[in-house]
């Protein structure tokens, strides 16, 4: 019989199976979320019977979501007893990268929602705003391209302040939509 080594690679396409550790993870997430969303929708008011009940559908798909969640934990489990790694072997090395984005992100909405400013200019007729969405922006996107692009600052905030600014042209006068700040 053909004996092959499984390697774990990544969830694109044809690169190979996640690790059993990281679909466990996901599997937990899964779980905690659509029982999160489960009793969310139980909440809901119902107007007249259960068939009118707003909550009914996002009920029954995260039930379907959390079954389909405790399959791939069931499975990743058996998996896991089957290749026995160490946690360190079984989790891919961009872990820490990716922790410190998560970091990173809550940061960013907690200063977004903490910090409130508009500055008003007017270049070439258009009138611009400035405002604390622009900055907390540029300065986090400039962090992250920093940490996961290119170690040249200039780079990095050259590139996220332009990005931000157009962006923020776009949704403000285009689409007439208010940034927060």
């Amino acid at each position: 019989m053909n004996e092959t080594k499984t390697t774990f690679v990544s969830e694109e396409e044809s690169a190979g199976y996640a690790t059993p550790m990281m679909d466990l993870i996901a599997a937990a997430a899964l779980i905690l979320l659509s029982v999160w969303i489960m009793a969310m929708s139980v909440g809901m008011p119902v107007p007249s019977d259960i068939s009118t009940a707003p909550g009914l559908l996002p009920f029954l798909t995260a039930a379907s979501v959390c079954v389909m969640a405790v399959v791939l934990g069931v499975l990743a489990w058996k998996r896991r007893a089957i290749d026995a790694r160490s946690i360190s072997e079984d989790l891919p090395p961009a872990i820490p990268q990716t922790v410190l984005l998560m970091v990173l992100l809550l940061i960013y909405v907690a200063a977004i929602e903490i910090l409130s400013f508009e500055i008003g200019y007017k270049i070439a007729g258009i009138h611009y705003v400035f405002g604390s969405f622009e900055l907390i922006s540029i300065i986090f996107l400039t962090a992250i391209f920093r940490i996961f692009w290119t170690t040249a600052l200039w780079a990095c905030f050259s590139v996220s302040f332009v990005w931000i600014l157009i962006l923020s042209l776009i949704f403000r006068q285009i689409f007439k939509i208010p940034l927060p700040g």
